[in-house]
This record gives C-alpha cells, sequence and structure tokens, in this order.
C-alpha cells in the first residue's frame, strides 16, 4: 500500500474515532448504559483487530464507568492505529476499524 493510501485511510478512520468519541461525550446521563455498552462492544472489536496486528497486552477491555467510554475508544483506537500504520498488512485491518467506528458512530445517532 502506498503512503498515499495510508494517509487516507488514517485520515478517515481519524475522523470517524472522533465524530464517535464526541457523541459518546456528549450523551445525556440517560443514554450512558445503552451508548457505553455499544461503546465496550467496538473496542472489544477494535482490540481484537489491534491484537491480530501483533500488539502486546491483555485481551480483554475492561468494562468502565459509562460516563468514560468515549476515552476508552479514544485510547483504544489510538493504539489501534499506532499498531497498523506499522504492520505490513495494515491498511485492511484499519479500513475494518473505520467500519466498525461508522458503524457504531450510525448506532449513536
Amino acid at each position: 500500500m502506498s503512503a498515499v493510501n495510508m494517509l487516507a485511510l488514517t485520515e478517515d478512520f481519524l475522523r470517524e474515532r472522533d465524530r464517535v468519541v464526541a457523541r459518546l461525550n456528549g450523551a445525556t446521563q440517560r443514554h450512558w448504559v445503552s451508548s457505553a455498552a455499544a461503546a465496550h462492544a467496538c473496542s472489544q472489536a477494535l482490540r481484537d483487530i489491534d491484537l491480530a496486528l501483533g500488539a502486546p497486552g491483555p485481551r480483554d477491555v475492561p468494562v468502565i464507568a459509562d460516563h468514560a467510554a468515549g476515552a476508552q475508544v479514544m485510547v483504544i483506537s489510538t493504539d489501534l492505529m499506532r499498531t497498523a500504520r506499522h504492520h505490513h498488512d495494515g491498511a485492511p485491518s484499519l479500513a475494518r476499524a473505520t467500519d466498525l467506528l461508522a458503524d457504531l458512530r450510525r448506532a449513536l445517532a
């Protein structure tokens, strides 16, 4: 994959990540539980992709306080982006992760 294509994938990924985090951080308290559950599922899927690329660390993403879901998505997705950008097969994984974030964003609408 060319550097230009990886740059475009990274930009798409970051755009989706930032949109999801903004929605999670802007959720009202009555929406925290459902939003946090969806965010945790997405974070776990992102972590699984990261591990498949060889990232170190634990497999399971911990369940944290509902109001911190945005921060968790930010950390997990940033770790994945770093791994994918330095892996020979990172582009398809980053594209899949972008799709997962877009799905979460739509679910949070």
